[in-house]
């Protein structure tokens, strides 16, 4: 069974993409599979 965790405000500047992979760093660290999608529109790539 799979569980989905959404992040979302309208208003950009509210460390939306920084809680996102926080979160995810320590659901890994506890054992558990993840999968990350940003689907933000000003998102650059690395």
């Amino acid at each position: 069974m799979c569980k989905v965790i959404a992040i979302a405000s309208q208003k950009g500047g509210t460390a939306k993409s920084t809680t996102c992979r926080n979160l995810a760093t320590v659901l890994k660290n506890m054992g558990y599979k993840v999968l990350v999608v940003d689907c933000d529109n000003r998102a650059t790539r690395s």
